[in-house]
């Protein structure tokens, strides 16, 4: 039978107040087996340390099970205290004594048994989870977010629990469309969700790891790994292995799960990806094809002002004037009867067929480093090889990340004011939803044109917006059409 750390702690403290041992230290590691090398354990790491460093008078622990449970630990440890004279106590009544060769020879076959306990728990672990697996039940101990273990014909599964249900299509819409992490992890707080394990507000990064989860897409992903040999308790992300299915209501279809999985992995996403501005990553330079980035540079005055600036430093302009306009001429393209009609919407991504390339790829690099292992490869065939696939992996995690064209929510603002009053993330997906695209020009070095005149944006049907209505705007339309063919591009 386990005991918890509290009681453990406990026990030891006690022993501890029984001899007047007043100057206690704790080591204590949380989570973290003694039965599995691979598993750092940080408190033990110091309490060693401290050993050799002449800090430690005497060891207490509550049993001798507790110690090690791996034979070369024991005699590594057997060394340290040997060697610095500190003894062990053990607060359960324990027998051994390192002290005396009668005490270490106990200890060694005791940890020769304990390991043979775990490697026997081990293979019976592994067998019972073959069984779930191969019956499509799921396996793990903490049940995964939107769904509540149950059991059907005396078989484990799943139910939907339906308001996680609920906020995870949510979240898995509002990802796609262009929103992020961050913004998910702060909605989910707001509705009292909070992560099954611990009880606690998501982070941006919990958030993910619910979202990648192939649960959601009733899939199981069985990695039947060992604590038994070195390198082989490693485990890959659940979203980079093969899956089977399970036997489960999914949430998501498979195709839904691994197109958010695709979105939700790519480097603009590694940090949560927590947005401020509007055209960040969505305005482009008009003639070197690079997105414009945010930035913050100083007038003549000192004062800070904000900035677009090429990635490329084509051009550097101020942001609000650009923003203001995007934001007036989104708004009318939302409300214009025209919006909706046809036209070319440019061609469908194959996402299976991207899908199984991206797969076959991440094998590749794996095979890549096995020969690298072997000495088959040298350190710049390893680069180049690199290079090659993940940039190529790149191109295709973009392209599954775009969110389909064309697709507006229910409600849409149809002023400026109600535009301004939606979260950026969600301003930022309206611009995505209805723009073909947002080009930014050099704005000359004379002094500065109307906004109209540098700042192209095009709609899903590839025309110039606003469309020009009368001589004036008509006489617009020609400023912009001069502009971009002086700087290396004429309007579509």
């Amino acid at each position: 039978m386990s005991v918890s750390l509290e009681a453990q702690e406990a026990e030891c403290l006690a022993l501890c107040e029984r001899n007047g041992w007043t100057d206690v230290e704790v080591y204590r590691d949380e989570s973290r087996s003694a039965s599995n090398a691979q598993k750092v354990r940080p408190a033990y790491r110091q309490m060693v340390a401290d050993v050799k460093a002449g800090k430690v008078a005497r060891i207490v622990f509550r049993d001798d099970d507790r110690l090690v449970r791996q034979p070369i630990e024991l005699e590594q440890l057997i060394y340290v205290l040997e060697e610095r004279g500190v003894p062990l106590y053990f607060a359960h009544g324990s027998l051994l004594d390192l002290t005396t060769p009668e005490g270490r020879v106990a200890a060694r076959m005791g940890a020769a048994m304990a390991r043979l306990e775990v490697e026997k728990k081990s293979k019976r672990q592994k067998s019972s989870n073959r069984q779930r697996v191969a019956n499509g039940s799921p396996v793990g101990t903490v049940r995964p977010l939107g769904y509540q273990r149950a059991r059907k014909d005396g078989v484990a599964t799943f139910t939907i629990v339906p308001a996680e249900a609920e906020a995870i299509r949510w979240a898995a819409e509002h990802v796609r469309a262009g929103g992020t992490l961050m913004s998910v992890a702060r909605e989910w707080t707001a509705r009292g969700i909070m992560t099954p394990k611990t009880g606690k507000p998501y982070t941006w990064m919990a958030v993910k790891g619910a979202l990648t989860n192939p649960y959601l897409a009733a899939r199981i992903a069985y990695q039947p790994t060992s604590i038994l040999t070195a390198g082989q308790s490693d485990r890959a992300p659940k979203y980079r292995v093969e899956t089977v299915p399970g036997n489960w209501e999914p949430i998501l279809s498979y195709q839904e799960w691994t197109d958010l999985v695709a979105h939700v992995t790519r480097v603009r996403q590694a940090t949560g990806n927590n947005v401020k501005y509007l055209g960040g990553g969505i305005y482009v330079c008009g003639m070197c094809g690079q997105p414009a980035r945010n930035n913050w540079t100083r007038t003549r005055t000192g004062a800070k002002k904000r900035v677009y600036r090429c990635a490329e430093k084509c051009w550097q302009l101020r942001a609000e004037q650009i923003d203001a306009y995007v934001t007036a001429t989104v708004v009318e393209m939302l409300t214009a009867e025209d919006l909706g009609q046809g036209g070319d919407q440019g061609p469908t991504v194959d996402r299976e067929a991207l899908d199984a390339e991206r797969r076959e790829l991440e094998g590749e690099l794996t095979a890549l480093m096995d020969m690298f292992n072997r000495r088959a490869l040298t350190v710049s065939q390893l680069e180049q090889g690199n290079k090659r696939i993940l940039a190529r992996l790149a191109e295709i995690q973009d392209a599954l990340a775009e969110p389909e064209p064309g697709a507006l929510p229910e409600s849409v603002p149809v002023t400026v004011e109600q535009f301004e009053a939606l979260t950026i993330e969600q301003r930022r997906m309206l611009v995505k939803a209805v723009t073909g695209s947002v080009r930014i020009f050099p704005a000359g070095n004379v002094v500065l044109p109307p906004t109209a005149v540098y700042v192209h944006i095009y709609d899903r049907r590839g025309r110039l917006r606003p469309l020009p209505t009368g001589p004036d705007e008509y006489a617009v339309f020609q400023r912009q059409a001069e502009h971009a063919k002086r700087y290396g591009r004429a309007v579509d």
